[in-house]
């Protein structure tokens, strides 16, 4: 294998690079970042693998500055390990420097970077929750010894046997001490995986008042199920279709002994996302729709259990979220919280204001008609925070890829970015009676939130209703 002199030579860019140089891993990486204040697929990154003039050469940063400045964060390592060309002539010796630069010096570091950066998934996690109202702490448990790669070949049993609960817990019990100290006084834990071990334990050990588990580890079964009931604690656990750590014959126990065979009780869920495997709520392959929407969903479905077991406490115990009650429930919380605002009329029309024993909105006729078109415009209509290729919250995000999985075709599909439009974002929600966003509606009705369209994702009901009303075609098996 040989390269060109022409791979040797050429000119240098003239321009000021805006990214920076950051260590990765050990790597040093040239990282640029999309500017202040644009939205981008955090999920999402570019390495540039640059030629053998490395990062050092302003061609190549001011070129991953460019990918930056149009939506995506790029990545530059030195996979050359601080040995580039350092010459643009075409005299230079490339062979000889060649020799020194194969697959087996430029792959580690390489690979150091991807791992890096695919960890970095677990503190967008826990952004997240900060994003929606929590105090989120990540502690390194593990002692400043973290698996660095990831990979199936890794020798786990040898790391595990210097990971046990008399390393873990000390520098956790030490954080919890501390945050008790700044006035902290109720606590809810998350663990993926390995750490799902020790949320189980903080729960024995009466330190937390609400649980999440994703794909959890280490779990004697049914020894430890038995013993979280007892504990008194709410369980959300987030299961999957390939799980060995946690699989079906040990979720099905923990249906039993947790929440009496089902799968929902008022201090027991268990969410399952098939076509995913252990690991997808924090390291699964989102170029898989399945597994992203795994991933976003199982996050929101931690969200909300800490919302109602830790925030609330027993204000939304037994709600079922996909239940008809909890849409009766929520209209006529929406009626009532309606009665008590003021806000300005819809695309430039006006409400009326009504008096009676409370005072409550009505859409004029002519921003109802507006929407009534709005919602008829296709055969489906989302109103959502964001686009479809960019959602601007995860329940947007979810509902996307639900439609996603289930075939939706673009064209017979029609969104509205509530975002851009103030006065839509409220007159949406009443003409719906329902308060929250994303709206679904198939065929000009109504089909519910994101919480009603997971469930009928879950149960096969919205594959049928999108089939009855010509959304999907019908499957081949029907028309055969």
């Amino acid at each position: 294998m040989s390269l060109c002199q022409d791979c040797v030579s050429g000119v240098t860019h003239e321009g000021v690079p805006t990214g920076k140089i950051e260590e990765i891993a050990g790597v040093k990486t040239y990282v640029a970042i999309p500017p202040e204040g644009t939205a981008y697929d955090k999920t999402k990154a570019v390495l540039f693998l640059p030629d053998a003039f490395g990062i050092d050469l302003v061609n190549n940063r001011l070129l991953a500055d460019d990918f930056a400045k149009n939506g995506f964060q790029a990545y530059l390592p030195d996979y050359l390990n601080g040995d580039p060309i350092v010459e643009l002539n075409a005299s230079f010796d490339f062979p000889s420097w060649l020799s020194k630069h194969g697959a087996e010096q430029t792959r580690p570091p390489l690979d150091k970077v991807i791992a890096a950066l695919s960890l970095e998934s677990i503190l967008s996690i826990a952004d997240d929750f900060a994003k929606n109202g929590f105090q989120a702490y990540l502690p390194d448990y593990l002692n400043g010894d973290p698996i660095v790669e990831l990979n199936a070949s890794f020798d786990f049993p040898s790391w595990l046997a210097k990971h046990g609960a008399e390393q873990i817990r000390p520098p956790l019990d030490k954080v919890i001490a501390a945050l008790k100290e700044k006035g902290v006084t109720s606590f809810g834990a998350t663990g993926y995986c390995f750490g799902g071990r020790y949320v189980f334990d903080l729960a024995f050990d009466g330190v937390i008042k609400a649980a999440v588990v994703s794909h959890p580890s280490l779990l004697q079964v049914p020894e430890d199920l038995e013993k979280f009931k007892a504990s008194g604690v709410p369980l959300l656990i987030n299961s999957c279709e390939t799980d060995q750590m946690y699989p079906a014959e040990s979720q099905k126990l923990g249906d039993e002994i947790l929440g009496g065979g089902k799968t929902e009780t008022d201090k027991y869920k268990r969410a399952y996302f098939p076509k995913c495997v252990h690991g997808f709520a924090v390291r699964g392959d989102l170029s898989i729709p399945e597994v992203k929407f795994g991933k976003e969903q199982a996050f929101v479905n931690a969200v909300q259990w800490f919302k109602a077991k830790l925030h609330y406490g027993r204000r939304y115990a037994g709600v079922q979220l996909s239940s008809p009650s909890l849409t009766l429930i929520r209209r006529m919380l929406f009626k009532l919280s309606s009665s008590w605002r003021a806000t300005s009329g819809a695309l430039g029309t006006s409400r009326q204001t009504v008096l009676g024993p409370a005072l409550y909105r009505l859409l004029s006729q002519e921003a109802r008609s507006k929407l009534q078109a709005a919602v008829n415009e296709k055969p489906l209509v989302v109103f959502m925070k964001g686009t479809p290729d960019l959602p601007q919250c995860g329940f947007s995000r979810a509902v996307i890829q639900l439609l996603d999985i289930n075939g939706v075709p673009s064209e017979k599909m029609q969104t509205y970015d509530v975002l851009e439009n103030q006065d839509l974002r409220n007159d949406i929600k009443e003409f719906s009676e329902w308060p929250t966003i994303p709206q679904v509606y198939v065929n000009g009705e109504f089909v519910g939130g994101c919480d009603i369209v997971i469930g009928m994702h879950q149960s096969g009901e919205l594959e049928k209703l999108l089939r009855e009303h010509g959304v999907i075609p019908e499957s081949q098996d029907k028309l055969k």
